[in-house]
């Protein structure tokens, strides 16, 4: 395990067999947000795996554009990375929801879950889209 401290975020990686798990915490903002992703692309220049599973606990929400804005980002930066977005909250669900489809629509791989359970049987099933 091992946490991050570039940013308003609290990160903690863990190296899962089959994906790489990460947990966020803390404050949400746009620039927190881009800073995680950005890191996020550099930390898995150093590991072999083609899929992540980001569990967001962040507090507050962004608007719909950062949203779209952020998505933009990661559809660029992980074409090649399939990613289960985990998000509980009822109140960011929809906003995430739809960031994931802005990524698929770019060409990314990604879907969002409300559950861990949920997310990790897609992530790890070879025949999911």
């Amino acid at each position: 395990m091992k946490l991050g401290s570039k940013h308003d975020y609290k990160i903690i990686y863990e190296d899962r067999k089959g994906y790489l798990y990460v947990h966020i915490s803390g404050p949400e903002s746009f620039q927190a947000a881009v800073n995680f992703w950005m890191e996020l692309e550099n930390k898995l220049k150093t590991k072999n795996t083609a899929k992540i599973m980001v569990v967001d606990e962040v507090t507050g929400e962004l608007d719909i554009m950062k949203h779209y804005e952020i998505s933009t980002i990661v559809a660029e930066k992980f074409m090649e990375i399939k990613i289960a977005f985990i998000d509980p909250k009822k109140n960011t669900f929809e906003l995430n929801k739809f960031g994931g489809e802005v990524v698929n629509s770019q060409g990314g791989f990604a879907r969002v879950f409300r559950s861990e359970t949920e997310g990790l049987e897609w992530l790890l099933n070879e025949n999911s889209s």
